[in-house]
């Protein structure tokens, strides 16, 4: 939504284009999509993940899912330098 509100006005104040008979050229259809599109690709993300998870929960029966091992690691014996602190 970033881009929509500059994009949007600067389609507004441009200038009209015109064809080669000299009619102006509307793109207001062009326009519409500045704000159509974020709800459209929001939408369609919605539906194809919740289509991955759906596929994802199906199939994780029959050929197992994804495994993560976890280490518990000892805080008071972790060395920590300078140049980690300061995120170099």
């Amino acid at each position: 939504m970033i881009f929509v509100i500059p994009f949007s006005l600067i389609a507004l104040f441009s200038p009209a284009a015109e064809d080669t008979s000299g009619n102006e050229v509307s793109f207001s259809g062009f326009s519409m999509m500045f704000l159509i599109m974020p709800i459209f690709q929001g939408v369609m993300g919605y539906i194809m993940v919740r289509f991955g998870m759906r596929v994802y929960n199906k199939l994780t029966p029959h050929i197992g899912g994804i495994e993560f091992e976890f280490e518990p690691v000892d805080v008071e014996h972790v060395e920590v330098t300078e140049d980690e602190v300061k995120g170099n």
